[in-house]
């Protein structure tokens, strides 16, 4: 986290596009420069699992236009979901570059994670959802993993141990040493 957003010209409580903003920065910030909007972190962490992480939803791009008075003056470039005052700003994460899909090396435990506050409870094919394991666990992007339904969707009641029900594909598409962000195919 950078900066938070303080105050701004707009008298609305919600922010939209092209509205000037001020933001009291704990780095510096570079004029001409565009930075990301969140309201993050989001904590992810599941009953079934000793790991938690973090979801940083990006709320939409702020393009810095000058420094006064220890406060930067930028402006609201894109928005994709609702920006108040006391969002704070990031770096602008890096795009994800096109991914060619590879086998893990091996079978592989997991919890599938989503974050309610960015995607429905539900998943479903091209929606994001976050995996429990990452590098240290032998994680890359593009490792395709397919999981398998051992509940009933209905009551939540064990049905069976074996892997013979297939849920979805998930293609990773980025890691961390401990969790990982992937895309149901």
């Amino acid at each position: 986290i950078l900066g938070e957003i303080m105050a701004s010209r707009s008298p609305s409580r919600f922010l939209s596009l092209g509205d000037t903003i001020f933001i009291e920065a704990d780095e510096e910030l570079t004029i001409g420069s565009v930075y990301a909007i969140t309201d993050g972190p989001h904590t992810l962490s599941a009953a079934e699992s000793d790991r938690s992480g973090y979801s940083y939803p990006i709320l939409g791009h702020v393009e810095i236009k000058e420094n006064q008075d220890n406060l930067y003056v930028g402006y609201i470039k894109s928005g994709h979901l609702i920006v108040q005052r006391g969002a704070v700003i990031m770096d602008l994460p890096g795009r994800i570059q096109n991914i060619k899909p590879i086998p893990g090396a091996e079978s592989l435990e997991g919890v599938i994670l989503v974050d309610s506050e960015i995607s429905t409870t539900t998943s479903a094919q091209h929606k994001q959802v976050f995996v429990n394991r990452g590098s240290e666990d032998g994680l890359k992007p593009g490792m395709v993993f397919r999981t398998y339904q051992h509940r009933d969707p209905s009551n939540n009641k064990w049905i069976t141990d074996a892997d013979f029900l297939p849920e979805a594909d998930i293609l990773v598409i980025q890691v961390s040493e401990d969790f990982s962000a992937g895309l149901i195919i």
